[in-house]
């Protein structure tokens, strides 16, 4: 069993809240709240590591540490378009049938959180999301497959 399907006590409400651990969370918040920081606010920055991450990994739901979690954002308020929890079906159907999707973008954002201090080399000030952008592009074989 991955360990995404760990137990759900760590988190207040796991249907309804997405939390993510304390280093997690500091992390992310080292890549905003300053002048030229590459995000505005911390959902922006937490929305742009899902998204990387569901594009690196796919169906290979990130592992994540049974560590217990501080509750980031109400699912409502970071996902109210459903954009996230519909990538996450067709990437990863099977665990989402099995997992709370509050788990699943925990372990898809901290991987993406990770994967965002490797773009930078662990120096958040000198994150350049063009540059992470042209990256994630060149290496998701979009454009091998003749993409724009």
């Amino acid at each position: 069993m991955s360990s995404y399907h760990s137990e759900e006590r760590d988190i207040p409400n796991p249907g309804v809240t997405i939390g993510i651990s304390d280093l997690a969370k500091a992390q992310l918040q080292s890549f905003t709240g300053y002048e030229g920081a590459a995000f505005k606010d911390m959902i922006d920055a937490f929305r742009f590591a899902v998204s990387i991450a569901i594009a690196k990994c796919g169906d290979q739901v990130p592992e994540m540490q049974n560590q217990s979690g501080t509750t980031l954002y109400n699912l409502g308020s970071f996902d109210g378009s459903q954009i996230f929890s519909e990538a996450i079906k067709i990437v990863a159907p099977t665990p989402s049938q099995e997992v709370p999707l509050t788990r699943l973008i925990r372990a898809y954002g901290e991987k993406g959180i990770e994967l965002m201090l490797e773009y930078c080399e662990g120096d958040p000030s000198s994150f350049d999301l063009d540059e992470v952008l042209k990256n994630i592009y060149s290496t998701s074989g979009y454009e091998a497959q003749g993409g724009v």
